[in-house]
């Protein structure tokens, strides 16, 4: 089976420290700086920092990739992109304002594949944490009017993904009245077509799911970063038929 992302970044990484610890020292190397607990707790934190990856099995120009995001963001002071390893960045602004737009106004997408970011301290050569989810503005129809209630509609919307917000105002469209809310989405679970409710002594409700720019997705297994002409074998497919059938 093929190492996910993760587990590359993270043995690489380890490989990297191993190598290092492994050396043979001089005096002069082995004796370094020791920083005491309250010295580092006392350290200011680094701020304003993300480390960056483009969900997609595809090879991609590292280059285009920075320059359509520094022009997509169009932040107010400059912003520092930085390769770590392969599809994996540093990126960190240095105003509040720059900061708020990257975090809170995405998704964000670089030819349909979305851009997922994480917070970084800048403690690690590799982040502990890689970015693993996609933000994303989804859709709930057909909500009964009995069930149109906040609490009811967030733990609806908490079946699609991480709850962010949830808009109380009904939007009328032509497919229908529905109610908004902003999610994480898992990048490694399939994307939930419907959400149920079943109240007590009552048969389940299904109500419909639709996502607002979302990123290119498998048409078999409901997974972002691929469509289904890129999928591979061996998962029962979730969204539609199986493929080697």
């Amino acid at each position: 089976m093929a190492e996910s992302t993760n587990t590359k970044a993270k043995k690489v990484g380890g490989d990297l420290d191993a190598l290092l610890r492994n050396l043979h020292l001089t005096d002069d190397e082995r004796e370094g700086v020791f920083l005491a607990k309250e010295e580092r707790e006392g350290h200011p934190k680094v701020k304003w920092m993300v480390v960056a990856k483009l969900l997609t099995v595809k090879d991609f120009s590292e280059a285009s990739l920075s320059s359509t995001m520094r022009a997509t963001w169009n932040t107010a002071r400059e912003v520092i992109c930085r390769p770590i390893q392969k599809n994996l960045f540093i990126v960190q602004v240095f105003c509040l304002g720059d900061w708020k737009r990257i975090m809170e106004d995405g998704p964000w997408m670089f030819r349909d594949c979305a851009l997922m970011l994480e917070e970084f301290d800048g403690s690690t050569t590799i982040p502990k944490v890689l970015p693993h989810k996609v933000p994303a503005w989804i859709q709930l129809h057909k909500i009964l009017l009995l069930y149109c209630s906040e609490p009811i509609l967030k733990q609806l919307a908490g079946r699609v993904g991480s709850l962010i917000t949830l808009e109380m105002k009904v939007v009328a469209s032509d497919k229908g009245d529905f109610f908004r809310a902003r999610v994480e989405l898992e990048a490694e679970r399939p994307l939930v077509r419907l959400v149920t409710l079943t109240p007590e002594g009552c048969e389940s409700l299904f109500f419909p799911v639709r996502y607002e720019k979302i990123a290119r997705f498998c048409a078999h297994y409901g997974l972002m970063g691929h469509v289904h002409l890129e999928c591979g074998r061996g998962r029962v497919a979730v969204w539609g038929l199986d493929e080697s059938k």
